[in-house]
């Protein structure tokens, strides 16, 4: 792999963004927004940040994203006697 990839958004086929993201930047950035860093992580994260506009760019769509993800995902639970009937089941497995 090169240190840099190109990285091409497309909105309706076309090209919307297209910037030079380091591949170091992007694995120590998914760990800082999953709140998965080390202390060095984070500082090489900051660091960064701060000296890469295209990295900058990068972190905040994904950010973006991300944020978009959550809201329009929802939980869905099941109901209780389903989760009843499982666990029956789960503890009758784990006797045999």
């Amino acid at each position: 792999m090169s240190m840099a990839e190109k990285i091409t958004y497309l909105e309706t086929g076309e090209a919307k963004t297209q910037y030079t993201v380091c591949e170091k930047f992007i694995r120590i950035m998914h760990l800082v927004i999953d709140n998965e860093a080390s202390e060095e992580e984070k500082e090489y994260f900051q660091k960064h940040i701060k000296s890469s506009d295209d990295c900058l760019q990068h972190f905040d769509d994904e950010k973006s994203f991300r944020d978009f993800f959550k809201k329009k995902c929802t939980c869905v639970s099941a109901n209780e006697d389903v989760i009843e009937q499982i666990k029956a089941k789960l503890a009758s497995l784990e006797n045999s």
